[in-house]
Formats: C-alpha cells, structure tokens, sequence
C-alpha cells in the first residue's frame, strides 16, 4: 500500500494553499448545511477519457518544490462528512467514468471498470472484491460525491492522497512519462524494453493468416477448460480478427447485448469461444497463467500494460491485449483508435507501459 503523504508535504501545500483563493480556507455552509455547489461535469451514461490533470475543469493546480504538480480538489461538507465531486477526482487521476443515473451506479477505471459504487450504499466493488465502505457514496445537488472517509478503502493502492482543511491534495506519482499512446519515442539504451519471438512459437504464422469471411465456425464447449493444450489458438486468432471496428466502450456490457468491448471484455469473450473461463478485469485476467518473458511472445499470449497517469500509481495493470506475432497486438481501446485494433508494440510508449504477458492457453 502506497503511503499517505508526509508531515513536511502537508506544510508545503498549506503553505501555497494560504496564497491561493477558494479551496484553502473554509468556506460558509449554506442553510442546508452544504458549501457552494460546484459544476457538474458528470452527465447520464457519460464516457470520459480522463482529460490531464492540467484541463481538469475547476481543479486548482499548485507547484510544489520540485517539478511535479499537485491537484487539489475542494470538498462539500454534508451532515458532518467531507465528500469530493467524483467527476472531477476521476478526471485528475486520469480514469474513465460510467454513470448511469437510473441506477444511481458510477464505474470507473483505465480502460475496464475497474471500480463500481452505488449511491447511498455502503457496498462497492474493488476488481472483483466486494467491499464495505465506511460512508456511503451520496448525490448532492444531483452530481455523485464519494466520500473521503470511502477512499482508503477504494483508492489506497491507486493514489496517494490528504486532506488538508476543505481540499483533497493529490500527490503526483514519481516517474512520469510523457509519451502519447502509439507515440514513438526515445528508449534507455540497451534491450531490456524489446520485444521478441518465441522461435519455438508454434503458431507464429497465424500473424499473418487472414481470417474466412464471416465468423469462424463456432466452438462453444468443445475444449474443455482443463485442456488448455489443445486451443486452436490461429482459429482464436482467426476470430479475433473478425472484429476489427468493433467500437469500444468503458465498462461495456457483454458483446451479445451490447455489440461493443472493453479491453478485457475483448478478451474474456474470445477465450470464452474456446473453452476458457476469463474473470471480467485486465487486473483479474492477469492473475491467470505462466508469466512469459517480453522477449519471448508467442501468439495467443495475454500483454498487460499499465495507463499512465499524473497521479496514479504505474504498477497496476490498466489494459489487456492479445499478442499476434511479429510484435503486434490486437486489442480494444479508445486509442490510437477508437475500437478493435491491431497495434504495433515495438514503440516507446508500450515498451515503456508494459507489465508482463501470461500464457493462459498453449
């Protein structure tokens, strides 16, 4: 767990909190007991790609001593609790959002929903954990609100955070990269960042092969899980590429209802076709399997990446794709394209942002 900041961060912000308006001193209640309300930037069933921390709407950017900035964040005050517009938390961290307001139920994550509350209910969703709040997400002037009280329990691993009189100060995260996706770039020397073939690759070829008109022939229940050996990984692969286009969508509900993926519901869905049973999350799927060498790709290979962010940790994994051979995924994300996409990897940007890769299936 990534610890809370230090006694000497806090009087620095104060510091620079006492020479700015707004957020530093604490503001009159209203009648209600609620502070002025803030602009709402969250709207029914929105899709946000997590703009910088820099065009984060009302966020106030403070320099700190170093080079990094920090973000701070107002709070409301409500019945004795501090509680952050989640729009604007979301925004800063660098996470998408899906609100759906019927069922008063906000996801958020990288590029899968990681992370799922419901207003006025103690119970969220962490991964695929189910946890117990100590203070329930709230609607204050119709814009959802989590509370500080909550982002222990939720945001611990994912950011490092204090409040400090009515702002949440977010701390940058160390080592930032400033590389666009598919940007290519400058890389450290030397080639601990390349990505290779498995010569032994059994199905190194299936790159190349285009797949049949239509969708493959469909193998629903004719490999069982427990024999993972006999995928037929270039008709996975086949059928992966019947896809291309498909439009991608955060938190996308299952492609038979939908007709959309996430990254991982791309790939849960595929390995689903062939016998293999995928939990729902990039960072659930890459629980599963024998950790293979980035130098050592085979086709049908799971690649995890982290999602850069200005205060986010970049060792969570954020995205999943399905290695091809000759270093090229495919996989859905908004970027460089919006859908199901095959992308080059030998850039600096997923050299850089790549985790590791999982054999599920040989």
């Amino acid at each position: 767990m990534r610890k809370h900041l230090h006694n000497t961060l806090l009087i620095l912000v104060s510091t620079a909190l006492v020479l700015t308006s707004g957020c530093g001193a604490r503001r009159n209640k209203d009648s209600s007991g609620v502070y002025p309300k803030q602009a709402n930037t969250l709207t029914e069933r929105s899709r946000s790609n997590g703009p910088s921390a820099a065009n984060a709407g009302n966020v106030t950017m403070l320099q700190n001593t170093g080079t990094s900035t920090d973000g701070i964040l107002p709070l409301r005050y409500v019945d004795g609790e501090d509680y952050v517009q989640a729009s604007k938390l979301m925004e800063v961290i660098g996470y998408k959002t899906d609100w759906d307001e019927n069922q008063t139920v906000l996801k958020f994550g990288d590029n899968d929903a990681a992370f799922e509350v419901r207003m006025n209910s103690t119970q969220a969703r962490r991964e695929e954990d189910t946890l117990q709040l100590k203070k329930a997400p709230i609607l204050i002037d119709g814009i959802p609100h989590l509370p500080v009280a909550a982002l222990g329990d939720l945001l611990s691993d994912e950011i490092v955070f204090a409040k400090q009189e009515q702002c949440l100060i977010l701390q940058p995260a160390p080592e930032q990269m400033e590389l666009k996706v598919d940007e290519d770039g400058t890389v450290p020397q030397g080639d601990d960042l390349d990505f290779g073939d498995d010569a032994e690759d059994p199905y190194k070829n299936a790159a190349n092969e285009q797949p049949t008109a239509g969708v493959p022939a469909d193998e629903d229940g004719a490999v069982p899980a427990a024999a993972l050996k006999d995928i037929n990984i270039p008709a996975l692969i086949s059928r992966a590429r019947t896809y291309l286009g498909v439009k991608y969508d955060f938190g996308a509900d299952p492609y038979d209802k939908s007709g959309r993926f996430d990254c991982s519901s791309y790939t849960q869905y595929l390995f689903g076709k062939y016998g293999v049973s995928l939990p729902r999350l990039a960072r659930s799927q890459a629980k599963l399997g024998n950790s293979i060498s980035r130098s050592n790709l085979r086709v049908g290979d799971l690649l995890f990446f982290y999602v850069p962010g200005r205060f986010q940790t970049n060792k969570t994994v954020g995205h999943v794709g399905i290695y091809i051979g000759n270093k090229n995924m495919i996989h859905s994300s908004p970027e460089p394209k919006d859908g199901v996409q095959i992308t080059n990897i030998d850039k600096a940007y997923w050299k850089r942002t790549f985790l590791y890769a999982k054999r599920i299936a040989d």
